[in-house]
């Protein structure tokens, strides 16, 4: 009979082949059906631990969650002041250019 992984067994998993990529950053926007909770620009290794670096930081406000890795190019124009904490929908709007770079 096959066994069968559990869910933590299968996330640290992934968890463990994500780390073995470079580093980079991600832009993550969190939403619930009541609407945007919020977005983060972080470093990770991919989504995973992008998402697992948010609540790291405890600013992980819940709900669902997209991300989007950000080019070298793009990174270079967010501001460290912008990195690493949860950004409202004003900052990302007037300082982020409105959009997930």
């Amino acid at each position: 009979m096959p066994q069968h992984k559990s869910t933590r067994t299968r996330k640290a998993e992934a968890l463990a082949r994500e780390r073995k990529q470079p580093e980079s950053l991600f832009y993550l926007s969190f939403a619930s059906g009541t609407g945007f909770l919020g977005a983060a620009v972080v470093r990770a290794h991919a989504i995973l631990t992008a998402v697992q670096r948010c609540d790291e930081l405890g600013i992980n406000p819940g709900g669902e969650v997209a991300c989007w890795p950000i080019s070298k190019r793009d990174g270079r124009r967010v501001a460290l002041d912008l990195r690493d904490r949860l950004l409202t929908a004003e900052e990302v709007i007037e300082r982020l250019d409105g959009e997930p770079i």
